[in-house]
């Protein structure tokens, strides 16, 4: 995946990194990848170089079917923390991407992909997230439509971001093991 992206020159420096977010790849590189995966400060220069390096192979291998899915630099970041072999975290983001794509036969659970892929299924997503809590608590769903807040625009910031941005640490590896 390395050659067929960069070709025999595997760049070692990164001054701009692809964030999934249906905005354009031509953003400056460690500082948005630390605002938007906060994790990414836990790595040092390598691992920061290592997870831009993965972020634009997936962009580049996965480019027709990967349309908007903003959590990948979160987990990447995260991943590397734990496996610092840069090959083991891209196989294991492109086994989820494998099981997101909607011609993939193992879907997920009940039909649902494992990471959305466009911005209209992370929207799906997050009326989906709303409608459990609305189920689940009425009274507060009531009360923070009472005060006008977005449920469904926080959600999506939610989800969109992996909690990574609300999350400490810990309590993200804990919900991420429970996957």
């Amino acid at each position: 995946a390395l050659y067929i992206t960069f070709g025999e020159h595997v760049p070692d420096d990164f001054d701009r990194c692809p964030l999934f977010d249906g905005l354009s790849n031509n953003r400056r590189g460690q500082d948005v990848l630390l605002k938007n995966a906060p994790f990414s400060s836990l790595l040092n220069q390598n691992g920061m170089t290592a997870a831009m390096r993965i972020l634009w192979v997936l962009a580049e291998v996965w480019r027709p079917h990967l349309e908007h899915c903003p959590v990948i630099p979160c987990l990447a970041a995260t991943l590397l923390i734990f496996l610092p072999d840069e090959a083991a975290v891209y196989e294991l983001l492109c086994q989820m991407l494998g099981r997101s794509r909607p011609e993939s036969p193992a879907t997920g659970h009940h039909g649902f992909p494992y990471l959305p892929l466009t911005i209209t299924a992370w929207q799906h997503l997050a009326q989906a997230a709303v409608a459990v809590l609305r189920h689940n608590y009425p009274d507060l769903v009531d009360h923070m439509e009472e005060l006008e807040v977005n449920l469904v625009k926080v959600a999506y910031k939610l989800l969109t971001s992996g909690l990574c941005t609300v999350l400490p640490f810990r309590a993200l590896c804990r919900s991420l093991g429970a996957l």
